[in-house]
């Protein structure tokens, strides 16, 4: 058994060897007719390989330019929005004084439910608002403070609420 072993071995180098020969010869026996013939596929391949590239860089280029034309309306809108904003608050900053400030932070105080446990006093002085009084928990003393700072024209806000029932984690 150990010579079959060795026999099979000795023999592998012969077999590569046959068989490295058959592929040298296979490839020689290729006519120069094959070989031109098989050198243009390969050009026609690699010419329908670029044309297919470029056509693909067109497309993006002109999908990019689409994408660029959006932007800059998009910028445009939003110029024009912002134009309008700073005018809307210059308006509002204009026809704003204590009295009407205080009417709408006290009206927005006294109609929103979320409120209702509260005893909140409104106080404006040269557009700064003070809230005074007692909330039942943090949550509605921050959403008092919120509700008056969003209305056009608040200088700021100034912040003397109570909590009735502190939080457990000690937080006012």
């Amino acid at each position: 058994m150990k010579k079959n072993h060795a026999l099979r071995y000795r023999r592998l180098p012969a077999i590569a060897l046959a068989a490295a020969v058959l592929i040298f010869l296979n490839g020689c026996s290729e006519t120069p007719q094959q070989r031109y013939q098989r050198a243009t596929d390969a050009l026609t391949e690699a010419r329908d390989a670029r044309e297919t590239a470029a056509e693909n860089v067109a497309e993006r280029r002109r999908a990019l330019d689409r994408a660029e034309s959006d932007l800059a309306a998009a910028r445009e809108e939003l110029e024009a929005a912002e134009a309008r904003v700073n005018e809307a608050e210059s308006a509002v900053n204009e026809s704003v004084d204590d009295d009407v400030l205080f009417r709408a932070v006290q009206r927005a105080l006294l109609d929103a439910d979320r409120f209702d446990g509260a005893a909140i006093a409104v106080g404006v002085t040269d557009a700064v608002v003070t809230l005074n009084g007692t909330v039942p928990d943090a949550a509605t003393r921050e959403a008092a403070v919120a509700t008056a700072a969003d209305f056009p024209g608040v200088a700021d806000v100034r912040d003397q609420l109570v909590v009735d029932k502190p939080d457990p984690d000690g937080a006012p």
